[in-house]
């Protein structure tokens, strides 16, 4: 079938030349020197100590800021509703 093509579509198809062969970068397999390579078993007693010494500080998340600012303002609502406003300028001149 691409016999019948013509000359510059069979150009496209046609083998590239081979590789030029070149000297392997790396060395070989016996003259290697890598770093030896161990488990998480080495790091168990650095994490055990961190835990032990570990002094974490929770910070309130936003669905705890939302109840809170919630219930706080249920507080001053009742408290504002039960004793009346403070430090209002207009509450003296009711006096």
């Amino acid at each position: 079938m691409t016999d019948r093509l013509p000359p510059n579509l069979l150009a496209l198809f046609a083998p590239r030349p081979p590789l030029r062969w070149m000297e392997p970068l790396d060395y070989p397999a016996q003259e290697r020197k890598t770093y030896d390579v161990g488990g998480v078993a080495q790091y168990l007693p650095a994490l055990q100590q961190y835990k032990e010494t570990d002094k974490h500080v929770a910070t309130e998340s936003w669905l705890e800021r939302r109840d809170r600012r919630k219930q706080e303002r249920k507080d001053d609502l009742k408290r504002l509703l039960t004793e009346g406003p403070t430090n209002c300028p207009f509450a003296l001149l009711s006096l």
